[in-house]
């Protein structure tokens, strides 16, 4: 659901209004459930096949197909949420967290 608008403040206030409670219910922080709200939806600006309005722009520019402009942010964007997936468990380890009380 990260990529759904093409613009992260928007996803941010889309899905993180469901995600940020989630995660605080499960024992984060606040401060690291924003964080890792935002990062993920901050990526949706370089993510097939949304990447925001500028990469259709850019293919009808240049004229060249939508495909060629949308491949090379494929592999920093996997990298991004390889990131996010790799740090949060190890994030929640070392806070030691235990599930929100109420």
């Amino acid at each position: 659901m990260g990529t759904i608008t093409g613009s992260g403040v928007a996803n941010v206030v889309t899905t993180g209004q469901f995600t940020i409670p989630l995660m605080k219910r499960f024992g984060y922080r606040p401060a690291f459930a924003g964080g890792v709200e935002a990062t993920s939806s901050m990526g949706s600006q370089i993510m097939p096949p949304v990447m925001g309005a500028v990469a259709f722009i850019m293919a009808e520019t240049i004229n060249v197909p939508f495909v060629e402009v949308a491949k090379p942010p494929c592999c920093p964007r996997c990298s991004t949420s390889l990131g996010v997936l790799d740090g949060s468990p190890g994030s929640q380890a070392r806070q030691a967290a235990r599930p929100a009380e109420g």
